[in-house]
């Protein structure tokens, strides 16, 4: 489901939803290759939120786990590692380290007595989106962290967004009215 549309679901668990713990949960980094950690880096995120839930609790968590790759690219050109490494992707290229965590956040929902019950396609939209914007920026730190103590460059991996509501979604737009698409924005 596109990102607009699960804000749009997950609106009641972010009006009623109140953040009241994060946690790490599990952590783990590995060094695999010291010699390519002197080349042009670039590295892969895999994000896997997960909401843990009882029908009718007040409170649920929000589990996302983290894997970060970063690989050498050193048989690349500067220009297109550093594009790699601006995206996230990690398209090529030998793997330096990952780093793996699983960050949790406890929240209490404080939902009207006559409210229904939050549905779990509420709470996985919830996760997907706002959730996120929670505990990307705690992963954003451990990561920076970690690279560190591993001896490779500092690592900031690039910022949570999600699209404003209301803007076009460009995959929805067939691929050859992308220029028309631009001109209105």
């Amino acid at each position: 489901m596109a990102v607009v549309g699960d804000r749009i679901i997950a609106g009641r668990v972010a009006r009623s939803a109140e953040i009241m713990d994060i946690r790490l949960f599990e952590a783990s980094s590995e060094l695999i290759d010291f010699g390519k950690a002197e080349g042009i880096l670039s590295f892969a995120i895999d994000v896997n939120p997960v909401i843990e839930y009882d029908a009718g609790a007040d409170y649920f968590v929000l589990r996302a786990s983290y894997e970060v790759t970063i690989s050498s690219t050193e048989n690349a050109s500067e220009e297109t590692a550093s594009e790699s490494a601006n995206d996230g992707a990690d398209d090529s290229g030998e793997t330096v380290a990952r780093i793996r965590c699983n960050f949790g956040a406890l929240y209490r929902l404080g939902l009207e007595s006559d409210e229904p019950e939050i549905r779990q396609d509420e709470l996985d939209a919830y996760a997907r989106t706002a959730g996120m914007l929670c505990l990307h920026p705690y992963v954003r730190e451990h990561v920076n962290y970690m690279t560190r103590n591993l001896g490779l460059p500092s690592l900031v991996l690039p910022i949570f967004k999600l699209p404003l509501i209301g803007a076009p979604d460009p995959t929805a737009v067939e691929p050859s009215r992308l220029d028309d698409l631009d001109q209105r924005t």
